[in-house]
């Protein structure tokens, strides 16, 4: 295996000096496999040319609770991740990690399970393992799944021997002392653009439309212009309680973390046999609430102050109609697919002010795209001319911003702007002038004037953190690659319904 890793280090080497040098930062709402239908005995896909049923993904997803449950959240995001295939990418790379560590002969000893165990948050009191925790989990939560204190140490052992692969996967990979510098350079240099805006709405004002440029639109396109779709959900919401809403730090966590706790309790129990969404409500001791039909961008007002509901909501089909526990506010909701209302075709009158915003956005675009291309190419002329970037856009009637000097480690959520800017920053040389890039309301150009070096004497500072930093994640994407290849020989197939 260590030469399997070594065969692609390089690919390797280039992929993690593009990742980190942007930002120190590592990197599926959950797709169920079973949603794909099928009874108990339902082939769902193969792996290593073996069957995978539904008995035994459901197991797994009993298992992927569990594993939170445990608190081992390291161990579910490197196998699963935290998207909408999250459970599905658990379960095959689960019997890729099986297969591996057995080839590999990666086995923990029991000493070092019940080491693990003892330690685990969630049986601890103050810091000492408590026997009764341990009694508590294993009837709170084993027995309702099926599970006994085994799966306890199964899923603590499938951790151990995940971390142990990482670990020898991590220990092919080196790290350069140019790496990190270059790489912290890159990160903190300041960068001196000027940029030239055009807004959208500067040409969308000067375009004028006809009743037949609207008709003729509308015959084109009719087929384009329905109603939005709505849906009707039922939902749970647990909430934390007016008290529990004004902690902080590290017992409001603790609280939500019980609140998440029963919404993933519930959503385990939607997905026994002939389950219903009132019944196991009322079971949890939580109040179900009704929508009107809404569509996605005009929600219900229940609904409107948590997006990832909405949205969850019209995610949701007739075939897998509920939803996994979603994160509000003080709170997490449990959403149930009640009816879908169809879009319906709009007539030319209910489409006439959507199609006008069409094409008045598409023609300003034409005529903005068009006056860009000409400012540009003229700017380019005036610089292989000799001018400076200001002198080159000088009488072109377009006005030239300086942005204040920015570097890549100073982007955040808070400056969307400044994060635009670094895109096509990081893209060009000193005196490069970038082409045309455009953005929902228009579009800049930027021209790159200076690069100023970062500071030498704060590299020397935070050198050896950056190192370490740098390193793991440089050996978390070697181990992210090496798992791509093996599922790869692992010939997994994921079968739709009927197992095809």
């Amino acid at each position: 295996m260590i030469t399997l890793i070594r065969k692609h280090q390089p690919f390797l080497m280039v992929m993690v000096t593009i990742l980190v040098i942007i930002s120190f930062v590592l990197f599926y709402n959950i797709n169920r496999m079973s949603g794909r239908g099928g009874g108990e005995g339902a082939v769902l896909a193969t792996v290593y040319g073996s069957n995978l049923t539904q008995d035994e993904v459901d197991r797994f997803r009993r298992k992927f609770y569990l594993a939170g449950e445990l608190g081992l959240y390291d161990f579910l995001q490197s196998l699963g991740g935290s998207g909408e295939k999250a459970i599905e990418n658990f379960i095959l790379n689960s019997l890729v990690l099986d297969h591996e560590t057995d080839a590999l002969q990666i086995q923990p000893t029991r000493e070092e399970i019940i080491a693990e165990e003892t330690d685990l948050p969630v049986f601890q009191t103050d810091g000492a393992f408590d026997r009764d925790k341990l009694a508590a989990f294993i009837q709170d939560k084993l027995a309702p799944k099926g599970f006994s204190e085994t799966e306890i140490d199964e899923m603590i052992g499938k951790d151990l021997q995940l971390r142990k692969l990482k670990a020898l996967i991590g220990s092919t990979i080196a790290l350069q002392p140019s790496e990190i510098r270059f790489a912290y350079e890159v990160d903190n240099r300041k960068m001196d653009v000027s940029v030239i805006r055009f807004r959208l709405a500067d040409f969308a004002a000067g375009v004028q439309l006809s009743g037949d440029d609207l008709k003729k639109a509308f015959e084109a396109r009719q087929q384009n212009f329905k109603s939005d779709e709505k849906r009707k959900v039922a939902f749970v919401v647990f909430s934390l309680s007016d008290a529990d809403k004004k902690l902080e730090g590290k017992e409001k966590n603790e609280a939500m973390g019980k609140l998440a706790n029963q919404a993933s309790d519930f959503t385990e129990a939607m997905t026994d046999k002939g389950a219903q969404f009132a019944q196991i409500a009322a079971k949890a001791g939580v109040e179900v609430h009704e929508s009107q039909p809404f569509t996605e961008a005009g929600p219900d007002r229940q609904l409107a102050g948590n997006p990832a509901a909405v949205h969850a909501a019209f995610q949701m089909t007739q075939g897998d109609p509920n939803s996994d526990a979603i994160e509000g506010p003080d709170s997490f909701y449990v959403l149930h697919l009640e009816e879908i209302v169809p879009s319906q075709p709009l007539t030319f009158e209910q489409a006439r002010e959507q199609l006008a915003g069409q094409l008045k956005n598409e023609r300003a675009r034409e005529i903005m795209n068009l006056k860009a291309t000409d400012v540009r190419n003229k700017i380019l002329a005036g610089l292989k001319a000799g001018k400076s970037f200001a002198d080159s856009a000088n009488g072109l009637d377009q006005k030239v911003e300086t942005i204040p000097p920015f570097a890549l480690s100073d982007l955040n959520a808070e400056k969307p702007e400044l994060a635009a800017f670094a895109e096509k920053a990081i893209e060009l040389s000193p005196g490069q002038l970038g082409d045309f890039t455009p953005s929902p309301d228009g579009g800049m150009i930027l021209y790159m004037d200076k690069f100023e070096s970062a500071d030498p004497a704060v590299f020397a500072k935070e050198e050896r953190s950056l190192s370490e930093r740098f390193l793991k994640g440089k050996q978390e994407i070697a181990f992210h690659d090496w798992l791509r290849i093996r599922r790869l020989a692992a010939r997994v197939r994921v079968l739709g319904p009927g197992g095809t």
